[in-house]
């Protein structure tokens, strides 16, 4: 082969990678796929699935996108997806779907891992949407409603998830490929988010509800976004939101810190046969609102704010991880994931019998709060 063959022979091997996208389809050839629930069929036992999906084929400049469903059955996941193709003049497009929701009743009677395999094998399906729970009788009722703020249902509540836990701190984001993680993971359980219908103006909307707490890959029970917020704290997920804290004699709300900074540090104490935890939240606070009047804020009443907020939150902290070792019994908490991760040897000896172990586990909850802004008015 001479050397301008040779050249001429490179040079097209180089230009093959440049050919462009050899499987492209046309948006006129796609059904996007946005959100997706998942049911079971009453009748026939089958998986009864409901697509949410753009539609292409109203005006998008004045309205924006909206969406429509449509649905399906099959014995499978995947059987009831091709089903769908029955209905639609084009495949199904799952690249944008943001999120999944499943029934109380396929949550609470199989193991979500195995309902979830074709989403995990599937080359579309993006391993970063986000698994919720339906509190309701179905799944999916929650994309029939109307958006208050966003026309289609699934990315309204993708950016609600992912945005709480900067702002209300009422709920855990799990991915997909973090649930296939943590049902893999030793001494941990799974808990995902909670979605609720509920009335905003006379009219039906979709709302995050706190979190659906799984034993063994199925679902156990619920924690109300107020538990879900002390819980967070517990596992070291608070990220920012608010803390009201109340008066202990007559209850009434004193006044509210927003928390700029929190972090738990865990310490594992080994006594013989006995273990015990220590869970110590560390947080960082503005005071933003005080419900008394004719106040001096020195450096005494900062304190006894302080030592109050940190008293009410231990308590309520305390509170949840007892509901969770006592009610559901489940390690939502990690924190047998934790021992492994911290002292192997200790889990060794913890391992076999740590289901029984859990709910008898000793924590103790050591808060402390450091207020760093007190938005003092100073009057003239």
């Amino acid at each position: 082969m001479s050397k301008r063959a040779a050249c001429v022979f490179l040079a097209l091997l180089c230009i093959l990678p440049l050919t462009g996208c050899w499987n492209y389809r046309g948006l006129n050839e796609m059904t996007i796929v946005t959100g997706m629930a998942i049911d079971k069929n009453p009748e026939n036992g089958k998986y009864l699935l409901t697509f949410e999906f753009v539609d292409l084929s109203s005006p998008v400049k004045e309205k924006g996108y909206k969406g429509r469903l449509v649905q399906s059955e099959g014995e499978t996941l995947f059987e009831a997806v091709r089903d769908a193709k029955r209905k639609l003049a084009n495949k199904l497009y799952f690249g944008h779907n943001q999120i999944v929701v499943l029934s109380k009743e396929v949550a609470s009677s199989e193991s979500i891992v195995s309902t979830v395999d074709w989403l995990l094998r599937d080359g579309e399906c993006r391993e970063t949407l986000y698994v919720a729970i339906s509190q309701g009788e179905t799944a999916h009722e929650v994309f029939e409603v109307e958006g208050i703020d966003q026309k289609l249902i699934s990315y309204k509540l993708q950016r609600v998830i992912s945005g709480d836990e900067n702002a209300t701190g009422s709920t855990l984001p799990v991915e997909l490929y973090e649930l296939y993680d943590i049902s893999e993971s030793p001494g941990r359980e799974l808990a995902l988010p909670a979605i609720h219908r509920t009335k905003s103006g006379g009219e039906l909307v979709t709302e995050i509800n706190g979190l659906a707490v799984f034993n063994k890959e199925e679902l156990v029970g619920f924690l109300s976004p107020t538990e879900s917020k002390y819980y967070l704290f517990a596992v070291d997920r608070f990220e920012k939101g608010l803390l009201t804290f109340h008066d202990p004699e007559s209850g009434e709300a004193r006044g509210t810190l927003e928390v700029s900074k929190s972090r738990t540090k865990y310490e594992i104490k080994e006594d013989g046969d006995k273990v015990k935890l220590v869970v110590k939240p560390m947080l960082t606070v503005y005071l933003d609102e005080l419900m008394e009047t004719n106040l001096k804020l020195d450096e005494a009443k900062l304190d006894e704010i302080k030592a109050a907020a940190a008293e009410e939150l231990e308590e309520n902290i305390s509170d949840v991880i007892r509901k969770i070792q006592t009610e559901f019994g489940s390690d939502i908490l990690g924190y047998g994931n934790l021992i492994y991760k911290r002292d192997t040897p200790l889990w060794t000896k913890l391992e076999d019998g740590w289901e029984e172990r859990f709910p008898t586990l000793e924590v103790e909850v050591e808060v402390s709060i450091n207020i760093s802004n007190s938005a003092l008015l100073i009057g003239g």
